[in-house]
């Protein structure tokens, strides 16, 4: 991956000036299995961004566009580890465009004013240098506005900044999340492309396996067997799942993949991921009895 450094980290932790460093893209849409649907929505995002002067000059749209021309947003929203950030990194190298993945930790600045500032930055940036802004868990900085506490103006004055930018911006933007109930409506109305990513059907597990678990690993099971077993899970888990299988057969663990220790590795995974979920779902109940 070629990074290109516009601010290094000396001079950022010198300067308190936001590191931007957009990378080449690394995903193909040919390399992701996703639904037809998402496909063909995917496809349209990206006919939009190749043909935007035709759309937005030739055609005549941008007489209703603000500013530069406005920013094309794209939203892609559904459960973790169903394909959304690599999405986003496919979408920009069909358009052969470099993206900038933010950081919102890096963005977020508790000096009054600096994240207006660094949001303006990357904004320029982008738009000088033609790259893909990717806001990952994008729920975090697109929320409904609220009100009562100087914390919540302080952040309603960076969203309202932000919104002024996509106006007057010509940039892409791609969204990411796994809370777009969370949305504000100001956001929704500025994002031109709205994608949901569905959970896998089977066939699609199939697939993810027959990706990830290649015929060199020795197994005794079918991939509709496993993808069977898989039900409810993503295709991130399958990555993670198929990482874990191949340590315990590098080490001699398990000597051959067979039905019976592929469930049991599949059951212990989503038993974690139960009690993970468990566990958050307590600590937002403890966060909210404080508040109250």
């Amino acid at each position: 991956m070629n990074y290109k450094l516009i601010k290094n980290n000396k001079e950022q932790k010198d300067s308190g000036a936001l590191s931007l460093l957009p990378v080449d893209p690394q995903w193909t849409l040919d390399e992701i299995i996703m639904s037809p649907q998402v496909r063909e929505a995917v496809d349209d995002a990206i006919a939009f961004c190749k043909n935007q002067k035709q759309i937005v000059e030739d055609w005549e749209l941008g007489r209703f566009l603000k500013g530069d021309g406005g920013c094309l947003g794209i939203n892609m929203h559904g459960s973790p580890g169903t394909g959304k950030s690599i999405t986003a990194e496919a979408i920009a190298k069909a358009i052969g465009r470099q993206i900038i993945m933010v950081k919102l930790s890096e963005m977020i600045d508790s000096l009054q004013g600096q994240t207006e500032k660094n949001l303006t930055e990357l904004f320029d940036t982008a738009q000088e240098g033609k790259h893909i802004i990717l806001f990952d868990e994008a729920d975090s900085l697109l929320s409904k506005r609220s009100s009562g506490t100087n914390n919540a103006d302080a952040t309603n004055i960076i969203k309202s900044h932000l919104l002024n930018l996509m106006d007057r911006k010509n940039v892409i933007v791609i969204f990411t999340t796994n809370f777009f109930k969370n949305y504000d409506r100001a956001f929704v109305r500025r994002i031109l492309f709205n994608i949901h990513f569905p959970d896998p059907t089977k066939e699609e597990l199939t697939k993810l396996w027959e990706f990830h678990l290649t015929p060199k690993v020795p197994k005794d099971v079918s991939y509709e067997q496993i993808a069977d077993m898989s039900e409810g899970l993503t295709g991130g888990d399958v990555k993670h799942l198929t990482l874990k299988i191949c340590t315990r057969l590098s080490s001699n663990r398990i000597n051959r993949l067979d039905e019976a220790s592929m469930k049991s590795i599949i059951d212990e995974y989503k038993k974690s991921i139960k009690q993970n979920a468990n566990q958050q779902h307590q600590e937002i109940e403890i966060v909210e009895q404080n508040k109250n």
